[in-house]
């Protein structure tokens, strides 16, 4: 039988009523850490960390070249008018021997409006700490994400002047079957004033983000 995991607070009780599993973690530590560009692996790492046996993955969100602060919950707030980044980790090494995975995606949802998908590992400058896994960061404002099309990812009408609320999911899937998700929310400013989907709603995207992912993981980028 397929598992499927989702990681958020606010979507926990809907993933239960669906059936499907559901890990927790906040303001966490990764097993090995990062190592893209310098600087990055500090402590607190201030993750949101999603796992299965032998397998984990993670997302933490800041102000572009600053440490990412504390999250309440599953989500992170940046000053009105300073650029977002977020971090993401996938390790398939946590255990005795590497986890085979079939593809992943990151998908990134403007709550006003526009969102992005692409594959993680189709990018060319991931850094990697240990066999099979990858970590890196993605400014916000990134024209790939912003409807770029050299890449036509998506585009998520990213305006760092302009309170907006950002839901970044991450998507993993074993050859063996099992699925992962790991998500956090983005606050620019005070945030999207207008109505947030109800936990149920939330459920059920995530999990067509992962449907989402599967399309994608043939995917190539050439650079960002």
């Amino acid at each position: 039988m397929k598992r499927i995991f989702l990681f958020g607070g606010a979507i926990a009780a809907s993933a239960l009523a669906l059936g499907l599993g559901v890990t927790t973690a906040g303001a966490a530590e990764l097993t090995h850490g990062v190592n893209y560009g310098s600087g990055n692996n500090y402590m607190p790492g201030e993750w949101t960390i999603a796992s299965l046996p032998g397998l984990e993955e993670g997302l933490r969100a800041h102000v572009y070249q600053q440490p990412a602060g504390a999250p309440t919950g599953n989500v992170y707030d940046i000053a009105l008018g300073q650029v977002a980044s977020f971090d993401f980790a996938i390790d398939p090494d946590t255990g005795r021997s590497v986890i085979p995975l079939s593809g992943a995606s990151i998908t990134i949802t403007n709550r006003a409006g526009g969102s992005a998908t692409f594959n993680p590992f189709a990018l060319t400058d991931n850094g990697s700490t240990a066999l099979g896994d990858i970590n890196n960061s993605e400014r916000l404002n990134f024209g790939f994400l912003n409807g770029s099309p050299t890449f036509n990812v998506g585009n998520i009408n990213y305006n760092a002047g302009v309170n907006s609320t950002f839901d970044v999911v991450l998507h993993v899937a074993e050859t063996g079957g099992g699925t992962l998700n790991d998500h956090i929310v983005i606050n620019e400013g005070s945030g999207f004033a207008g109505g947030v989907p109800e936990p149920a709603s939330w459920a059920l995207m995530i999990v067509g983000f992962g449907a989402a992912g599967a399309m994608l993981r043939r995917q190539k980028l050439q650079a960002v």
